[in-house]
């Protein structure tokens, strides 16, 4: 399958990331859950439509449209009644699976701790040895010229660009011409902490706004500031919207 990267459908953020499927091609399937929940009374094709579905918004990076369901199930009457009965749910023409989402969150939690964990103790490794005295071995500074080298021979690889950074730079480019734009931590702490939904509704109110350079510096810090004035008069606004932690959809 040619890998797809970002696309735009109707002012509505619709990047097919290629990281989720690729790290993590499974999920998580309780069998009890399934089992003693209503789907497991629906028709055998309500069943494996809803699995299809499932399998496909996974490996998708849960990033599906109502047109994109009906492609792939070919039954728009069928993808309707999941719809009714709320094993799926669909919201401006985007596909929601919650405990899918449930689960990439969790995911992403995660990998931004790992991340800052990676960080902190690469911090305490160089303080460590500057206790030691200020000074470098001989040997370390040359095997360090020798990794320079290598690296100057191959072109840098595997540079991921974060699935909403790729978004804001193509259909948000007064927010990334801030002097501070959206980077690839900033956009996972964000995904971490706000719903995805409403931080795009911002973002897009924030590049339909004259002259945000003259006002703005720093792109993270402006919609964390304006999401909390919207959280004044809504103040779910921002809020992921979650069931129980890993509480499956058709329960």
């Amino acid at each position: 399958m040619q890998r797809e990267t970002c696309k735009e459908n109707e002012g509505v953020f619709h990047f097919i990331p290629f990281t989720m499927s690729k790290e993590l091609p499974f999920f998580k399937f309780n069998a009890t859950q399934w089992l003693t929940g209503n789907i497991n009374y629906e028709t055998f094709e309500t069943q494996g439509a809803f699995i299809r579905l499932c399998a496909e918004y996974w490996n998708r990076s849960n990033e599906m449209t109502y047109e994109d369901a009906i492609l792939r199930i070919n039954n728009t009457e069928l993808v309707d009644y999941l719809i009714k009965k709320e094993y799926i749910k669909v919201k401006n023409k985007k596909l929601f699976i919650k405990f899918l989402d449930e689960e990439r969150n969790e995911i992403g939690s995660k990998r931004l701790k790992l991340s800052e964990a990676g960080r902190k103790g690469g911090l305490s490794s160089v303080q460590a040895r500057l206790k030691g005295g200020s000074s470098i071995k001989e040997e370390d500074k040359e095997e360090d010229k020798e990794e320079d080298k290598e690296e100057d021979k191959e072109p840098i690889k595997n540079l991921e660009v974060h699935p909403l950074v790729i978004y804001l730079n193509t259909n948000c480019k007064q927010v990334q011409g801030l002097a501070s734009p959206i980077n690839n931590l900033d956009a996972e702490r964000l995904l971490v902490e706000f719903d995805k939904h409403d931080l795009v509704e911002v973002f897009m109110a924030m590049e339909n706004t004259k002259d945000l350079k003259k006002k703005y510096n720093s792109a993270n810090l402006t919609v964390r500031s304006w999401i909390k004035t919207r959280q004044k008069n809504n103040s779910t606004f921002g809020q992921i919207k979650q069931q129980d932690k890993f509480k499956a959809a058709w329960q």
